[in-house]
């Protein structure tokens, strides 16, 4: 979204390194290929979910709203459960 808004300016990559592995693990347990732009649709969702009050996921049938916040779900549950 910043980079539609500001064309030319570059976005700091940050390593989620933990979550990004707790998802990629949930996807995997859900028999799920751990496919790099849909895992960055999960982080996604998890930043949008950081600085918003309420979220809607919407889009065409079949596109993986669901199986997103699910994983997100249980990838921030694993999370609190190992304690990290």
């Amino acid at each position: 979204i910043i980079q539609d808004l500001f064309p030319g300016v570059e976005i700091p990559n940050v390593d989620y390194g933990r979550l990004q592995e707790s998802i990629e693990f949930e996807m995997d347990k859900a028999k799920l290929q751990p496919v790099p732009s849909y895992v960055a649709k999960i982080i996604q969702l998890f930043e949008t979910m950081l600085v918003r009050h309420g979220v809607m996921v919407v889009g065409l049938t079949l596109t993986g709203k669901t199986c997103c916040h699910k994983m997100l779900g249980n990838a921030l549950t694993q999370l609190k459960r190992d304690g990290d």
